[in-house]
């Protein structure tokens, strides 16, 4: 565990970096967006048919009712 420093508050730590760590947090950052980004492609060719499906009914069950169509719950 990190040692307290007295000059932060007990909940603040101090941002600590070296040189070399900042650059892989670069790397790391961008191979982590796209992994989410590969994650949010996979979701919608395997789910997309179906929401947008389910939009489509939805949107002309609002109108119908003579609503706007709103797609915040």
């Amino acid at each position: 565990m990190r040692e307290k420093n007295k000059d932060y508050p007990s909940f603040v730590l101090p941002v600590q970096m070296e040189i070399g760590s900042e650059k892989e947090s670069e790397v790391t950052g961008r191979r982590n967006k796209e992994r989410c980004a590969a994650f949010i492609s996979r979701m919608i060719e395997k789910y997309g048919k179906e929401v947008l499906a389910e939009i489509e009914k939805e949107s002309v069950q609002t109108e119908q009712n003579g609503k706007k169509t709103s797609f915040t719950n």
